[in-house]
């Protein structure tokens, strides 16, 4: 086989030599030598099908990736990113990129994409001649946020009765205790006794919170009130457990006649942003 190209020649293989250009480079030395020469004269990378090969950066959005491959080409063509929504919607964004070369380009996520979970997305490079590259693979990460559970987004199992009076997140029987305790708490209760009870009373109130989404419980702070040195409120049982999805306090309590015990637990949880959690 003869191929000629001009010194000063351009132009585009023919697809039935780019389909089999791989295999007689490695048969033929000088056939070889004859393809290198003509990819001199002609953007070869732009021509063959582009391949993602690996990804490195920082796959999130505002991130920085760098897609390292080949048969990019010289001229810049576009990437495209797919990706599922938190409700199951497809999405392709058209990404912005930073530096073209036929080996490497630099792409940036958009900064505000949100409302996904974090999940295994695609990239597809297209070059400037036309060609595609099969969609490539990679886990793309969600922006994360931070919130606080409001006392609405709590399921209270029980509010022991064993007292006068009670209340747990608004929820219970008979008299108002402090009002401010409701203050932006997840979990609140109080249970007072009035003047002239017999004996003490104690009891045990349960509540529930179940996070979804790709959210997990980040932190919780717990205030706890006795009127008087007889009364006692136990810690949540069990603890709040970071990184966990659902969360069942027990609260045990004792109040003595005459006074009032309360508590308060505030929780906030982290997950993708854009993506309610309950």
């Amino acid at each position: 086989m003869t191929i000629t190209v001009a010194s000063s020649g351009s132009g585009t293989l023919k697809p039935e030599l780019l389909g089999n250009a791989g295999k007689l480079a490695i048969k033929d030395k000088g056939l070889s030598t004859k393809l290198i020469t003509i990819c001199q004269k002609v953007d070869c990378n732009a021509l063959l099908a582009p391949r993602i090969e690996k990804i490195f950066g920082f796959p999130k959005p505002g991130g920085v990736v760098a897609l390292i491959g080949n048969n990019y080409g010289a001229g810049t063509g576009k990437v495209s990113l797919t990706h599922q929504t938190w409700t199951g919607q497809s999405v392709t964004s058209q990404l912005d990129f930073i530096e073209w070369t036929p080996t490497m380009v630099g792409v940036r996520i958009p900064n505000g994409l949100q409302g996904f979970v974090e999940q295994s997305a695609k990239l597809v490079l297209t070059t400037k001649a036309g060609a595609k590259s099969i969609p490539f693979s990679f886990q793309l990460l969600p922006m994360r946020d931070v919130v606080a559970i409001p006392s609405s987004h709590v399921k209270v199992i029980k509010c022991d009765t064993d007292s006068n009076g009670w209340k747990c997140n608004g929820q219970g029987g008979t008299g108002n205790w402090f009002v401010s305790g409701q203050q932006g708490a997840s979990i609140w209760g109080w249970h007072r006794n009035n003047w002239g009870a017999v004996g003490n009373d104690t009891g045990t109130d349960k509540f529930e919170i179940t996070l979804k989404n790709g959210w997990r419980f980040a932190s919780s702070q717990v205030s706890k009130y006795g009127s008087s040195s007889g009364e006692w409120v136990g810690n949540p049982s069990p603890g709040m457990s970071t990184n966990s999805t659902t969360w069942k306090p027990s609260i045990q309590w004792k109040v003595t006649p005459a006074d009032i015990v309360d508590y308060h637990i505030w929780i906030e949880a982290e997950g993708p942003r854009g993506v309610p959690y309950h």
